[in-house]
């Protein structure tokens, strides 16, 4: 539908209606896990909505923040990084969930480059600014930047921390009517990660079984998010000494990122865990 209308609104030479188009197909491709599709959607959607004058600067910034979240997690850190700083930087202005947003992706390219104590302060103020806005967007804004700041916490070692950010992030998403399911599913594995550590291995496992269930169920059964799922229970599973329970697990988690980097990637590596590829709706 949306391709049809982006066609007849260039047609009609209206860019701005062919530009929110081509960015809520754009949209709808990264919620099923077609990154570069995605990415190429939102591009495109830019440059159509900066050819218009006069057009309204809170768009452009929440395409440019569509743009760097699908960049993030197929691994263009660099590029996502630009992208991002250019809407922060531009002067234009931006809905809360939005500036919300792109501060969370920030601090989370500020922690795959090591630098943990910015990325903590980042994350922090992104949930603060997504959660004190008070809308349904920024809430969600909020609570990935808090799911985020957990994935940190247990990175670090800091487990107690960590269970507490990510149950506060998990409540957050769950009273959502319809949180963006990817970074419910991320969520709710770090969190079960988080319990492992802290020696809660059955409110571990119910976690796991939660994530894959959200991930199949609403992403499918060929998206990357399930397969990191599947990959950590699995890794849980071998830890706790079922190995035979591991193995079918893990291999669904290998069959299943290798195709979806086969349509997706070009040579990037990608960390769901540490990224949490998901966003504000």
């Amino acid at each position: 539908m949306y391709a049809s209308v982006a066609a007849q609104a260039l047609e009609a030479g209206d860019a701005a209606v062919a530009g929110v188009a081509r960015y809520n197909l754009g949209r709808l491709m990264e919620r099923s896990g077609r990154l570069r599709e995605a990415c190429g959607e939102f591009l495109a959607a830019l440059r159509l909505l900066e050819s218009v004058p006069g057009i309204d600067p809170p768009l452009a910034v929440r395409v440019m923040n569509g743009l760097a979240a699908v960049r993030l997690p197929m691994g263009e850190l660099a590029k996502a990084k630009e992208v991002i700083r250019r809407a922060l930087g531009s002067g234009l202005s931006a809905a809360p969930s939005d500036r919300a947003s792109l501060l969370r992706m920030l601090g989370v390219i500020l922690a795959r480059r090591g630098r943990f104590a910015e990325a903590e302060s980042m994350l922090r103020e992104a949930a603060a600014l997504g959660l004190g806005a008070g809308e349904a967007e920024s809430l969600e804004s909020g609570a990935v930047a808090l799911a985020n700041l957990a994935s940190l916490q247990a990175r670090a070692g800091r487990y107690a921390e960590a269970i507490q950010t990510g149950r506060s992030a998990l409540a957050l998403l769950e009273q959502l009517p319809d949180p963006f399911p990817a970074v419910l599913a991320a969520t709710l594995a770090n969190h079960a990660e988080a319990l492992a550590h802290a020696g809660d291995a059955p409110g571990a496992e119910q976690c796991f079984r939660r994530a894959a269930r959200v991930a199949e169920e609403k992403l499918g059964a060929a998206h990357a998010v399930l397969a990191d799922v599947l990959g950590r229970w699995a890794a849980f599973l071998r830890r706790a000494g079922r190995k035979e329970e591991a193995r079918p697990l893990a291999a669904a988690a290998r069959r299943i990122e290798a195709q979806w980097r086969r349509d997706n990637l070009a040579g990037h590596t990608v960390d769901w865990q540490q990224m949490l590829a998901g966003r504000q709706r």
